[in-house]
This record gives C-alpha cells, structure tokens and sequence, in this order.
C-alpha cells in the first residue's frame, strides 16, 4: 500500500488474508456532506482491484477505530498549524482562521469558536496524546 491509511487498512483488517488482495488493489475514499438542515458527514471506502470497485464493508468496530483515526490526524493537525503561526508571531485567533480558511471549514460547518476550543483542549493535552491513548468524541461524526 502507498497511503498509510491503505496500510492501517490492511494490517488493521486483515484485508489480503480476507479478501486475497494483491499489491495492485487501490482504496479509494470518499466522504460527503449532506448540507440541508444539519450537517451529516458519512464516508464510503471502495477497493479498486483491476478497475473493478467494491465497497469495503466493515464492522462497526473497524469503522470506529478508522472514525477515530481520522479525528486524531484532524485535531492534531489544527494544533500543529496553530503552533506553527504562533512561531510566526501570528495571534491564535487570525491562525484559526487562516486554518478554517485554507481547508475551507465554513462550507463544512465548522466555527471558529469550534476550531479555538478544540486547539484550547488538545494544548491541555500532552502533543500527540490523541495516538497515544483512545480517542474520545468525534468531530461532527466523519465516517
């Protein structure tokens, strides 16, 4: 695998042992947002083997444990793009923005009251707590 998500996925599932996978199988994810009223996030992982995709179906346990993994690259990388700016002498509340608005997060419903307090509450943390320990909440509920 070439992505470290494809490697989680294989080592983490079991995926060539299972499903007689070869080097040559792709993972592909997609993730959507579903803007009316309130914002639902789901994502679907397709396997690409020979041009050929399925849909990779995972028990609950997997989808949480890839759930979690995903928020934890998700707030680790806002604390390191805040502490980033902070080097630069820029104030948390304009990296804050500057964050939402390089991954464009308005369009995704995030705030940056959102963004603030989830920097504010990862710093109480130890740096890469989130991959040391279990994760906790999600964030607005990716996968």
């Amino acid at each position: 695998p070439s992505s470290s998500l494809a490697n989680y996925l294989y080592t983490h599932i079991g995926y060539e042992i299972k499903n007689h996978g070869s080097a040559n199988d792709n993972f592909i994810l997609y993730l959507s947002v579903n803007t009316q009223k309130t914002f639902t996030f789901t994502g679907t992982i397709y396997i690409d083997s020979k041009g050929v995709k399925n849909e990779l179906m995972l028990p609950i346990d997997k989808v949480r444990d890839i759930n979690n993994l995903l928020e934890d690259i998700f707030r680790t990388s806002i604390v390191n793009f805040i502490e980033g700016c902070k080097v630069g002498k820029i104030p948390i509340k304009f990296a804050v923005n500057a964050f939402i608005e390089k991954y464009n997060l308005l369009e995704y419903g995030f705030e940056s009251e959102t963004i603030r307090k989830m920097y504010y509450e990862q710093k109480k943390k130890k740096t890469l707590s989130r991959f040391q320990f279990r994760s906790s909440n999600n964030v607005l509920g990716f996968l």
